[in-house]
């Protein structure tokens, strides 16, 4: 069976307090409904199942969350300006400025080609919710 009204609208709100949205094929991180409380206040771990369907456990510093888009990690932490990491699966980095990845990357996290391993957002704390 599918779901529920209700859930996939408990869905979409969720997505947009976690700001994510795709613009022009462009994946977008503005989590302006985001609360500041919803950060960890600990260290912690995150656990996800990969595209091939292994589990892992992802490390999480204090002042983080994180969630799965597309079954790929996404890791927001707060900071003083909004920024986006990308981790390759071969082992590449690559640093976008403010709240939009490039065409790229985010047709390969929607695809689901395992190209992208993990996204880190820097989140600009001063436009979070309080």
């Amino acid at each position: 069976p599918g779901m529920t009204g209700q859930v996939k609208e408990e869905i979409l709100t969720r997505w947009g307090e976690l700001g994510v949205s795709v613009m022009d094929g462009r994946l977008c991180f503005a989590p302006t409904l985001l609360r500041d409380s919803e950060f960890s206040t600990a260290l912690t771990s995150f656990a996800c199942v990969g595209l091939d369907g292994s589990r892992h456990s992802l490390p999480l510093p204090a002042g983080s969350l994180a969630f799965t888009f597309c079954q790929t990690p996404i890791v927001y932490t707060r900071a003083t300006r909004a920024e986006i990491e990308i981790e390759y699966h071969d082992g590449r980095c690559q640093t976008f400025p403010g709240t939009q990845l490039d065409t790229a990357s985010s047709r390969h996290i929607i695809d689901r080609d395992g190209q992208v391993s993990l996204v880190r957002v820097a989140v600009d704390q001063q436009k979070l919710a309080l």
